[in-house]
């Protein structure tokens, strides 16, 4: 999600999703390679927080899941928000469908 203002992070994160596609093509099935895209996090250090916003111990059972399923690879899995996230956490399973 493009963020105005932001242009050098904008770019940064785009390249970090090729290099994410390019490694899957080059690695093929000998390393697993996923990204997580993600909104604004919620963590003890913000003073204000959005319930939409996407709760860091969850970031954390999706990192999880993503280390714990062999079967997962080659994905970006694209958290802005709450909703995303707790569609993320049923598809890997980590949450109740």
């Amino acid at each position: 999600m493009p963020v105005p203002g932001a242009s050098i992070i904008n770019m940064q994160q785009a390249a970090l999703l090729m290099m994410r596609k390019v490694l899957t093509a080059e690695l093929g099935d000998r390393l697993r390679v996923t990204s997580q895209v993600l909104g604004p996090v919620v963590t003890r250090a913000r003073e204000h927080v959005d319930p939409n916003w996407v709760a860091n111990g969850e970031v954390g059972l999706v990192s999880a899941a993503i280390a714990a399923g062999p079967a997962v690879t080659g994905v970006d899995f694209v958290s802005y928000e709450k909703s995303q996230m707790l569609e993320t956490l049923v598809a890997l399973k980590v949450y109740p469908g």
